[in-house]
């Protein structure tokens, strides 16, 4: 297996790319496919949603929240990205909205 420093990529015996995603700092807990592009958006327990380029293994944009991240997903249009997250300091679940750049 061949390994390029620049994003983790590696190359297996059957020549599929595999990207390794480096960036959040506590356990990934969700992720979610754009429905049109090759972005994967990822959220974890840092209180960051991270959008990566599935191509290059590079975050394209991070989103903070209050709270670890328990769901991401993207609207139908992708033009979207949600989080979703309980906050502990309320019994409340919440759900952040931002635009995809």
């Amino acid at each position: 297996m061949e390994e390029s420093p620049s994003c983790g990529t590696r190359r297996q015996a059957s020549q599929r790319k595999v990207v390794m995603l480096k960036g959040h700092k506590q356990e990934v807990s969700t992720l979610a496919f754009h429905p049109s592009t090759g972005l994967l958006a990822s959220g974890s327990g840092d209180e960051t949603v991270r959008l990566w380029d599935t191509a290059t293994g590079k975050t394209t944009a991070t989103f903070t929240c209050p709270d670890s991240v328990e769901s991401v997903a993207f609207s139908p249009d992708g033009k979207t990205v949600a989080a979703g997250f309980s906050a502990f300091s309320s019994s409340e679940e919440t759900a952040l909205l931002w635009p995809v750049p």
